[in-house]
C-alpha cells in the first residue's frame, strides 16, 4: 500500500477542505471591500462564471508570464494599426 503524499501548501494559504479521494482543495481568500468590488468587475469584463474559474485563468496568466521570464523572453503589445510596444512586467 502506497502512502498519499502530503500536501504541501504555501504559508499565505489556509487549508479549509479537501477530500482524501477528491483532487481539489477548498481555499478561502480574504479580500477587502475594495479588491473584492475589482474582482468582480474583472469576472464580468472576462466573462467568467465563477470566481474559482476567474483565479484559474489568471494563475494560467501569471504561469504562461514567469515561464517567458524564465526563458530570458519578453512581452510586445501590437496596436491594431501595427504599432508595437515593448512590455516588461517587473515583480
Amino acid at each position: 500500500m502506497s502512502k498519499k503524499k502530503k500536501r504541501n501548501l504555501p504559508p499565505y494559504l489556509r487549508l479549509v477542505g479537501s477530500s482524501r479521494d477528491s483532487r481539489s482543495v477548498t481555499l478561502s481568500f480574504k479580500f477587502s471591500l475594495k479588491a473584492y468590488a475589482r474582482l468582480e468587475e474583472i469576472k464580468a469584463r472576462a466573462q467568467s462564471a465563477s470566481n474559482a474559474g476567474l483565479i484559474q485563468d489568471a494563475l494560467r496568466t501569471f504561469d504562461f508570464i514567469l515561464d517567458l521570464r524564465d526563458e530570458g523572453k519578453s512581452l510586445q503589445i501590437v496596436s491594431k494599426d501595427g504599432d508595437k510596444e515593448h512590455v516588461e512586467i517587473i515583480f
